[in-house]
């Protein structure tokens, strides 16, 4: 009974049961944080082991003798990527669905894994040379593997082709104007500008890639110069000029 103590007649006694409680409070509050950060980071963990043994499957890593990670030559491949999809793009490269694809087709193939549609478009592959429709097949089958692989080791990722935007990107790639793009499907400036963009950046990732063959590299820069010009081009200037201002502003 507090009444009883002798702590009962202490003038502070109201600001010292409040600092217990407060105290008390923020214990208990400790404990969950680590409760959750434990949690957390089983999690990540998990989710870590997960991709390893995705990677280790497609042979992008390897255990060395002291029980650790390295990446194989493959992997390497895979490291100088930055892109939403660089696994299925390494794997494309490795399975050599590029190499005999000239530079028009290659820039339309490399578009199937950075385009995002926000609609259907129902785009028909048949009027595409053959050795695009065998290389999509074959990409087709290699994402379709992947997807297999990753479901498997709990690995929730999005993956799809998407060829929405091929024909569009064989049009302008091969020199046809602007306006004349957008005849054919409900596709609008800004996901043209947008996906053009993502592949070029691609384009040039890939062709820093040091097991690159020369004949693959040199496409790269082909298509990097029939992809990168009047609209595409004012648009990246644009946004470095728009950049350059805000910087301007903010140190201002």
């Amino acid at each position: 009974n507090l009444a009883r103590h002798e702590c009962y007649h202490c003038p502070i006694l109201d600001k010292h049961l409040s600092s217990h409680e407060r105290f008390r409070s923020i214990t208990r509050e400790i404990s969950e944080l680590k409760e959750t950060i434990e949690y957390r980071r089983e999690l990540y963990i998990n989710d870590f082991k997960k991709l390893m043994n995705v990677l280790l499957h497609y042979e992008q890593i390897q255990v060395n003798n002291d029980g650790d990670y390295k990446p194989t030559k493959k992997g390497m491949i895979t490291s100088y990527l930055r892109a939403e999809n660089e696994l299925a793009i390494s794997l494309m490269l490795n399975n050599g669905l590029l190499d005999t694809l000239d530079p028009v087709e290659i820039s339309a193939l490399l578009s199937t894994l950075v385009f995002e549609p926000r609609r259907t478009n129902n785009i028909s592959v048949d009027r595409f040379p053959k050795r695009l429709k065998n290389s999509l097949k074959d990409l087709v089958s290699v994402v379709a593997d992947l997807k297999f692989v990753q479901n498997l080791e709990g690995v929730e990722k999005e993956i799809n082709v998407e060829p929405d935007i091929m024909e569009l990107i064989i049009k302008w790639a091969s020199g046809d104007s602007w306006g004349s793009l957008f005849d054919n499907n409900n596709l609008d400036d800004g996901d043209a500008i947008r996906s053009i963009r993502r592949i070029i950046d691609l384009l040039h990732q890939l062709k820093n890639i040091p097991d690159v063959s020369l004949d693959l590299q040199q496409k790269f820069f082909q298509a990097i110069s029939l992809l990168d010009r009047d609209l595409i081009t004012v648009n990246i200037e644009e946004q470095e000029v728009k950049k350059e201002e805000e910087l301007q502003i903010e140190v201002s």
